[in-house]
């Protein structure tokens, strides 16, 4: 089963989303932040802040593809959360709307909310064009809504609030070679919709504490994600899919020499859809590689476990084109069930 050709690939478009809210994170004054991509798709509204707490159903030879793609396409999409993320919040320090500073100072400038709500963006900076402990950006928005002009049409919204803190900054991590620096984020109802034509209404949501370690070496970059409490979201129409994740422990590294890519860690997670195409509550670690010249990994492997049954699957990354699953039903060590998959097949 493609979990995409059920769910218009959710986990695509959360991360491509998550990015677009990651430059909204950094917009600073009141320019307008552009969409990213035009994909997306899914009716307006939060999608995926209540944590998914229904009756989960146990991984069986029937559903067990499906899960399989959740697994594969959240693996990456946890190098993409820290990533966006982070970069959106990187940018911050050379885009503040402050003015030149020699003491720390507060600068609140409104949201650009033309045709509806409202919104505004505050930086909290010491120097300007520095990093300093204590730093911080933030935005609210309530229905802060633009529409598009003909012929391009459409519309983009924003609601609910974030936070992004800086502390234990050392080096320069942003405008320099070397440097590290971690940053505490408070999702609160966040969410990012809109509609772009020919593509239907979308909307995704994020809401929690995420900490963002970031350490910048001549020769590696490291970004690690963890958070005890995340959800996200999105809504296409009338179908909606809910990621609530705790015990998320993710690190992305890159070589700079060759250009390869590392993303190990896992969590918990309970994964809801609406109208019930799949809900389950998993466990899932990962360790893949590559993703030099394509989004996918080359080698590694994603292991989900179920919480509520033994059984486990195992996705062995063996190329950037194909993926081999392995479904052990009760835990044994033999799988019952191996099949080939190429990523697009998972939802990649």
């Amino acid at each position: 089963m493609k979990v995409h050709s059920k769910l218009k690939n959710p986990i695509r478009l959360i991360s491509i989303t998550l990015l677009t809210a990651g430059l909204v994170a950094c917009g600073g004054g009141g320019s307008d932040p552009a969409p990213v991509g035009g994909t997306g798709s899914g009716g307006t509204g939060g999608g995926g802040t209540g944590g998914g707490g229904t009756a989960t159903a146990p991984i069986t030879k029937s559903n067990y593809t499906t899960v399989a793609g959740f697994g594969y396409g959240l693996a990456g999409f946890s190098g993409t959360i820290a990533q966006a993320s982070g970069a959106g919040v990187t940018n911050n320090p050379a885009r503040s709307s402050a003015t030149k500073l020699t003491s720390r100072a507060t600068t609140t400038d409104p949201a650009t909310c033309v045709s509806s709500g409202s919104g505004s963006n505050t930086s909290n900076i010491a120097v300007q064009g520095q990093v300093s402990n204590g730093d911080s950006y933030s935005g609210t928005f309530e229905n802060c809504r633009n529409d598009n002009p003909p012929p391009v049409g459409g519309y983009y919204l924003l609601d609910g609030s974030y936070t992004f803190t800086y502390s234990n900054v050392t080096g320069n991590y942003f405008f320099g070679d070397v440097g590290s620096v971690v940053i505490n984020g408070q999702y609160n109802q966040f969410s990012f919709g809109g509609e772009f034509p020919p593509q239907p209404a979308f909307s995704v949501s994020f809401d929690g504490r995420t900490t963002y370690e970031l350490e910048k070496t001549a020769t590696t970059h490291r970004l690690k994600l963890t958070s005890n409490n995340f959800t996200f979201g999105s809504t296409h129409g009338s179908e909606s899919t809910t990621f609530a994740m705790t015990n998320i422990n993710t690190e992305v590294k890159d070589n700079l020499a060759d250009g390869t890519q590392t993303i190990t860690g896992g969590y918990d997670i309970v994964v809801t859809t609406t109208p019930d195409v799949f809900s389950g509550s998993f466990a899932v670690t990962f360790d893949v590689q590559g993703m030099t010249a394509s989004e996918n990994p080359s080698s590694g492997t994603v292991t989900i476990r179920d919480k509520n049954s033994a059984a486990i699957i195992v996705i062995t990354v063996l190329s950037e084109t194909l993926v081999q699953v392995a479904f052990d039903e009760n835990g044994d060590g033999t799988p019952e069930e191996t099949k080939p998959f190429t990523p697009e097949d998972l939802g990649g």
